[in-house]
């Protein structure tokens, strides 16, 4: 008994704990990590084909201090293209502004940019303002089976109105 106490106090012991430990950690992280197969699946069944090649049309008014102002947003979900076995999904948008305060002159916006599917309900904007304000696409039960006649953008909190956007 005695020495498997002094066993226990030496260096040896303490580096063959730490072993244990890493081993046990890695072993955890391969089971754990097998869901990304799963999830990859899980991208494969969303029917993207749906929505891409498509205009999408988002309006919007307001009357501010007496003045009307309009903002009128066209969503292009472009294509998909392979990357690393993920799929990329490009976008472009254009948003026409319209304020009677000054002086009704029409101001466009473009964003491009692409899309990635990073869990189970969103296409998440990459790049531009719509990812700096937290942007994404709901992907719906249906995860897009058939032609959507709608796609609903929604952003962080304080970042933004949530966006219908219809079919052209």
């Amino acid at each position: 008994m005695e020495k498997i106490k002094e066993f226990l106090k030496k260096d040896i012991y303490k580096k063959i704990k730490v072993w244990h430990l890493l081993i046990a950690f890695i072993v955890i992280g391969v089971s754990v990590g097998g869901g990304e197969e799963e999830e990859q699946d899980s991208v494969k069944k969303v029917h993207t084909e749906n929505i891409i090649e498509s205009d999408w049309n988002h309006k919007k008014s307001q009357n501010m201090g007496g003045y009307n102002i309009s903002i009128e947003t066209e969503l292009n979900i472009v294509s998909i293209e392979k990357d690393n076995k993920d799929k990329l999904i490009k976008y472009r948008i254009k948003q026409t502004i319209i304020d009677e305060y000054s002086g009704s002159v029409p101001k466009f916006e473009y964003e491009e940019g692409s899309l990635k599917h990073n869990n189970k309900n969103k296409l998440e904007f990459k790049e531009g303002d719509f990812e700096e304000r937290g942007a994404y696409i709901i992907i719906p039960e249906d995860r897009w089976e058939n032609k959507p006649k709608t796609i609903l953008i929604k952003f962080e909190e304080n970042q933004g109105n949530d966006m219908l956007f219809n079919r052209n």
